[in-house]
């Protein structure tokens, strides 16, 4: 069994790897230890020259490993893979680690390893914002709490504004909501007198300022009056 571990979209991973020898003892000053990732919705392996996925012409199919500390850590190596860099990559896609020792073959290695990029993660630690709607159609009013999720949690200091951008599913501005208005948990509310249609594919674009910057999330908003 491979194992696996998952990374934020567009994180780098350290990838180490233990070289020994046959009797478990650590190899030191290799300069023949190397990665090669295989992309598993394609197939495709990584060019480390350009950071695209091809099935041949590679100029450097094989990434070079650099030994760590050979006092303190002898035996381990390791390189960057750097998810970022990758062309027209696949979104949520699973990579797979392929530790290699070429030409020489003395070196017991680490066993491949997979890196799952994105999926629920993201939505898990990555900064958004998030919004609650409910929609009285007896007065036409549309009543939305927001936040801010940094790392994980919820931002309840330094907030400074937050503005809501609802728009119809051709992508044309249906109305613009803003305040500066914070309760005590991070949650702003606003309301807007607007008429909504049934059963709509609404949107919105979702942006809140913390002092360190401003995170916009779209977020769909389907509803039924």
């Amino acid at each position: 069994m491979i194992d696996s571990i998952r990374i934020l979209t567009g994180f780098s991973e350290l990838v180490e790897v233990y070289a020994t020898d046959t009797s478990g003892l650590a190899l030191t000053g290799l300069t023949d230890l190397f990665l090669r990732i295989r992309r598993r919705s394609d197939g495709l392996y990584l060019d480390w020259a350009d950071d695209t996925f091809k099935s041949s012409g590679w100029t450097t199919l094989n990434g070079a490993l650099t030994e760590v500390d050979v006092t303190n850590a002898a035996g381990l190596y390791s390189r960057v893979f750097d998810t970022s860099l990758i062309v027209s990559k696949a979104l949520d896609d699973t990579y797979t680690v392929i530790p290699i020792q070429t030409p020489g073959t003395d070196a017991r290695l680490t066993d491949p390893m997979q890196i799952k990029e994105g999926s629920f993660i993201d939505d898990i630690v990555s900064d958004r914002t998030h919004m609650s709607v409910s929609y009285d159609d007896q007065i036409t009013d549309v009543d939305m709490t927001v936040w801010l999720v940094r790392n994980g949690k919820v931002v309840t200091t330094g907030l400074t504004n937050a503005t809501v951008t609802w728009r119809n599913p051709d992508g044309t501005q249906l109305f613009q909501s803003t305040t500066s208005t914070f309760n005590s948990q991070g949650v702003a509310r606003m309301q807007q007198t607007q008429t909504l249609v049934n059963n709509e594919p609404y949107y919105a674009e979702v942006a809140v300022n913390d002092g360190v910057g401003t995170v916009t999330t779209q977020i769909g908003v389907p509803f039924q009056a």
